[in-house]
């Protein structure tokens, strides 16, 4: 089993978050998000619980892919083809 996340919110660990994130809270924000900080905490260590647990099979099977045909347009001209290629616009610049 997982260990759990000891992590210890209180509002001297939310002030610091806040400092960090350069947000300003009333007395009233500061204890709801300290209780919001516990919730995620708590959370957190239910998910790392759940993922212990799960089992991740793969398929034995080797999975065939289609194979690639190149694709004949014939004698069609189109407005920007040189030859059998055809430019496209630019995706990224280099």
């Amino acid at each position: 089993m997982a260990e759990k996340v000891s992590i210890r919110i209180g509002k001297e660990e939310v002030k610091h978050i806040a400092n960090l994130a350069r947000i300003k809270f009333t007395e009233e924000e500061l204890e709801k998000f300290t209780e919001e900080f516990k919730k995620i905490v708590e959370y957190m260590n239910k998910i790392r619980e759940v993922s212990e647990e799960i089992e991740i099979k793969f398929p034995e099977k080797e999975t065939k892919l289609r194979e690639d045909k190149p694709v004949n347009f014939g004698k069609i001209r189109l407005p920007h083809q040189k030859g059998e290629f055809f430019k496209s616009p630019k995706i990224w610049e280099t």
